[in-house]
């Protein structure tokens, strides 16, 4: 059901929240302020899209809604596409990130393909969103798999069509106040070309594996690539792959999701989420496990080849996300652990891993090695000679507002809604030594 947050008769938003929840969203001031519309999901995203209006009171208004326990926010930048909309059996977001350089490119054969009627330039986990409308959903994707140039493509189902987005040119985004501080892991940052190359470098070898692995597993079903770390490794892990289908690989154009989960942010007092003892609110690592439990709810055919990537420094937070989905116990949740056992789930590990594991502690190693032996996954480690990227929101692209808002990602930008030179130059010169290292491995 299609629920107007702040109805005035027009037929266009400059906010869109997509939820999987049954809650409304009409009792939040933040979020009726302004012009906008909620839509009942059929699949695992929390979603917002802002084309006008208050980072902090927009993520501060969802941290009050009952059941929202996560949420990623798009900031849209220009529209680039509308057209009129042939209403279809399936309607929604279709939510993309182009290869380096060919994000225009892009935006224009995406106009062309059909069940596509809006398409608008985002900053934030995904660098577009379309508004979709189709009757055969394999239809579509093998259209949308056509169109070179696609890093990734995440389809988000939606109660009713999605009515296009109002974009205005100068949204308040609180975001940029924290461009005034810098902690201990952007203070001493300077880009050096070799520890790009080494990190590029580990990311192509991780591609060739996912190749490997989809030779033997058939095509992953997700790739599941925990906020905010995550991100850049599986962007530059896709950024190969996407290159090998010149080489005359099968290629296809993957599902990422982007589970939200942090140790360093709590909970609202005003939510249910609580420590095991009940005595404070609950990290944001609860949110991995409510995360895992809704795609098993809602998406289980997602769940089918599942390829958790993420960065490795010492291994604790690695083996606690694989625990959560694999290994039942008093104090575990193996969520995927039955169908793991049936063979409905077949899960596979990469890992990007600082210093080339002289961080990685041994223990860890040896927990996820038994896993391993287990036949409950597959892991496979990547040393890279820094993980220049782990906790710095300047490479990453996307932070958190405030610790205690809960695990609500917001894009890392300044007050023009651009991310840093840092992370242009970074991104630049990754994907130069990418192309180095296809080109020497042949």
């Amino acid at each position: 059901m299609n629920r107007e947050l702040f109805p005035n008769g027009t037929s266009n938003h400059s906010m869109i929240v997509l939820g999987s929840l049954d809650e409304h969203f009409n009792g939040v001031p933040e979020i009726s302020a302004v012009n906008g519309s909620s839509h009942q999901t059929r699949g695992n995203y929390d979603l917002v899209l802002v084309g006008n209006g208050d980072l902090y009171r927009t993520v501060a208004g969802l941290s009050r809604v009952p059941g929202l326990f996560a949420s990623r926010t798009l900031i849209v930048l220009e529209e680039r596409h509308r057209q009129g909309r042939r209403d279809g059996e399936h309607s929604g977001l279709l939510l993309l990130d182009s290869m380096h350089g060919r994000d225009e490119e892009v935006s224009r054969e995406l106009r062309r393909v059909e069940g596509i009627y809006g398409v608008y330039k985002t900053v934030g986990i995904y660098g577009i969103a379309a508004l979709v409308s189709f009757d055969d959903e394999q239809t579509f994707r093998a259209r949308v798999n056509k169109v070179k140039g696609i890093r990734s493509a995440t389809l988000v189902e939606t109660d009713v069509p999605v009515n296009p987005i109002e974009v205005v040119t100068e949204p308040q985004l609180i975001s940029a106040r924290h461009y005034n501080t810098r902690n201990k892991y952007e203070t001493g940052y300077v880009n050096r070309e070799d520890v790009n190359r080494s990190y590029a470098e580990g990311c192509v070898k991780m591609a060739r594996s996912f190749v490997g692995l989809q030779e033997m597993l058939g095509y992953a079903s997700v790739i599941w690539a925990p906020l905010r770390g995550a991100k850049p490794i599986v962007d530059a892990m896709l950024e190969a792959y996407r290159r090998l289908q010149e080489e005359g690989y099968d290629c296809f154009v993957p599902n990422v999701q982007f589970p939200v989960t942090s140790s360093f942010v709590f909970y609202p007092e005003t939510h249910p989420y609580l420590t095991r003892k009940g005595r404070r609110p609950a990290s944001g690592r609860a949110s991995h496990v409510l995360e895992l439990r809704r795609a098993l709810e809602k998406n289980p055919e997602d769940l089918g080849n599942v390829l958790y990537a993420d960065e490795i420094i010492s291994g604790g937070m690695v083996l606690g996300h694989v625990r959560e989905m694999v290994e039942a116990g008093k104090s575990r949740k193996g969520i995927l652990q039955e169908r793991i056992i049936s063979g409905a789930t077949r899960l596979s590990v990469f890992g990007l891993v600082d210093e080339n594991g002289r961080r990685f502690r041994s223990e860890k190693k040896a927990k996820l090695l038994g896993l391993q032996g287990q036949r409950r996954l597959r892991f496979s480690e990547f040393g890279v000679d820094r993980l220049v990227t782990e906790d710095n929101r300047f490479l990453l692209g996307n932070h958190y507002l405030l610790n205690q808002l809960g695990p609500h990602v917001v894009p890392f930008v300044d007050k023009n809604r651009a991310y840093s030179p840092e992370h242009a130059l970074f991104w630049a010169e990754v994907v130069n030594q990418i192309e180095r290292a296809l080109v020497l491995s042949n």
